[in-house]
């Protein structure tokens, strides 16, 4: 499995998704410590979406021609 080396950085990127919506963050360039202050807004028109449906965060590292996977957690929204 291909992992990111100590010696290397990343270029990290951020999917948001919630039920169909998704949204991402910028960029971070050249790092391995990426820190984002941003903020998201997701139209919901039913609270059952928030019951039925986790926020995947999914940690991309994006390349010229193809993005990879870095990382993907998963926040159950049930009180």
């Amino acid at each position: 499995r291909n992992t990111v080396s100590a010696e290397s950085s990343t270029d990290a990127f951020v999917e948001v998704r919630l039920d169909n919506q998704l949204q991402r963050t910028s960029t971070f360039r050249k790092s391995l410590n990426p820190i984002w202050n941003e903020e998201f807004s997701f139209a919901v028109s039913d609270d059952s979406v928030l019951q039925d449906a986790p926020i995947e965060l999914k940690c991309m590292d994006q390349d010229l021609y193809l993005s990879e996977l870095i990382g993907i957690v998963y926040i159950d929204l049930n009180p």
